[in-house]
C-alpha cells in the first residue's frame, strides 16, 4: 500500500484554529461586445453572479479539504454580506460560532467583474481600522476557553490588514499557543510584519519579505539566506517559508536555507494560492512533518489552486495524485 495515501489520516477530524480577516468574494461574470458611449470603458453584459468564501474563510475551506475541522475566529459587519458569508460557511459544513459582529464596520467584500477569463475590475468594500478592545477581549476569552477545553492541533494567523489581527491580540495568542505547545503558522501582511514573534512558521511571499525588510530581495540562494537571517533575528520564528511564485519556495531553519523548485504549470489565476499554502503549512506542522516536506507540499497545493479561476480551495484528490507523481517516497 502506498504510504502517501495514509499521510493525512492522523489529521482527520482534528481542529485547526484560524484567526484573521474573513472576506466575501463576489464574482460578476459576463461578456463584452461594445464600448460604453458614456466613457471609454467596456460594457460587461452580466451572465452570472456568485459569492465565495474569501480571506481567512477560504483558508478554513482549504483546511477542511484535508478533512480537518476548521474553527474560525474573525469579525464581520452587521449587514447582509456578513449573513451571506455565514450562510456559505454553513452550506460548506463549517461553523461560525466564533465570528463576531462589529456594528462599526462593514463585512469585507471584494467584487470582481470579469469577461470570460479576463478580470476587468475589482471593487473593495472594507474598513481597515483595528477592531475595538471589547471585541478583542471577546475573541481572546473565547479562544482561551476553547483551548482549555479542546486544544487545536495548530493555529493559523491569516492577516490581510483589515483590522482583526490587532497587535495586542497577536502577542497574547502566540503566548497562549506557545504555553500550550500548539504550533502557530503565520501568513503576514505589512502592518504587523514583525509582531508575530516566536511563532512556529512564518510564511511571507517574496514581495512581503522585501517590503518588510525595506529592500529588494532577489530569489537567489545566498540573498534569501541573508534576508531570512535578518528576519529571524527580529522575530525569532522557529521556521521560515518564503513563497517565490514560479521559483517555488525557500525554507529556512537553524541558519540553513534551501530553494525547493516548483512544477511548471499553466497559471490561470494566482488568487487564493497563499491561502492554500498556509493551510498546508498548518496541516504539515500538525502532522510533525519536516520543513522540507512542508515546503514540498506547499509547492503542490499552491500550484494546484493557481490552475483555477478565482479564489477556490484546494482539491485534495489532486494533491494526493501529485504527491504520488512528484514524491512517491515522501514518507
Amino acid at each position: 500500500m502506498n504510504k502517501n495515501k495514509e499521510l493525512f489520516d492522523p489529521i482527520k477530524n482534528q481542529k485547526i484554529l484560524i484567526i484573521g480577516d474573513v472576506m466575501l468574494d463576489h464574482y460578476l461574470n459576463g461578456t463584452v461586445n461594445r464600448i460604453s458611449p458614456e466613457a471609454p470603458v467596456p460594457i460587461v453584459k452580466l451572465n452570472s453572479s456568485e459569492y465565495r468564501l474569501g480571506g481567512a474563510a477560504n483558508v478554513a475551506a482549504n483546511v477542511q479539504a484535508f478533512d480537518a475541522i476548521p474553527v474560525i475566529f474573525s469579525v464581520v459587519g452587521k449587514d447582509k454580506h456578513g449573513m451571506i458569508l455565514k450562510d456559505l460557511l454553513k452550506e460548506a459544513g463549517m461553523e461560525s460560532s466564533y465570528i463576531f459582529t462589529d456594528d462599526s464596520r462593514p463585512t469585507t467584500r471584494k467584487t470582481r467583474i470579469s469577461a470570460g477569463y479576463q478580470q476587468m475590475l475589482r471593487v473593495d468594500e472594507e474598513e481597515t481600522h483595528p477592531i475595538g478592545s471589547a471585541i478583542q477581549n471577546e475573541i481572546l476569552y473565547s479562544l482561551e476557553q476553547l483551548i482549555d477545553k479542546d486544544p487545536p492541533k495548530a493555529i493559523i494567523f491569516q492577516d490581510y490588514n483589515k483590522g482583526v489581527l490587532a497587535k495586542n491580540l497577536i502577542v497574547k495568542i502566540i503566548e497562549i499557543a506557545n504555553k500550550a505547545n500548539i504550533p502557530s503558522v503565520v501568513d503576514p501582511k505589512f502592518d504587523h510584519f514583525f509582531e508575530f514573534k516566536k511563532c512556529t512558521i512564518f510564511k511571507p511571499n517574496l514581495k512581503e519579505l522585501s517590503e518588510g525588510l525595506g529592500k529588494k530581495i532577489k530569489p537567489e540562494l545566498e540573498v534569501l539566506k541573508a534576508a531570512c537571517q535578518a528576519l529571524e533575528d527580529k522575530i525569532q520564528a522557529k521556521q521560515l517559508l518564503i513563497t517565490l511564485s514560479e521559483y517555488g519556495v525557500f525554507t529556512f531553519e537553524n541558519g540553513e536555507g534551501s530553494v525547493l523548485p516548483v512544477k511548471s504549470r499553466e497559471i490561470v489565476d494566482v488568487c487564493g494560492a497563499g491561502d492554500a499554502v498556509i493551510a498546508t503549512c498548518a496541516i504539515g506542522t500538525a502532522l510533525g512533518l519536516s520543513l522540507a516536506q512542508i515546503g514540498q507540499l506547499a509547492n503542490i497545493s499552491g500550484g494546484i489552486v493557481c490552475e483555477s479561476m478565482g479564489v477556490v480551495p484546494l482539491e485534495f484528490q489532486k494533491l494526493q495524485a501529485e504527491i504520488e507523481e512528484l514524491h512517491p517516497s515522501f514518507q
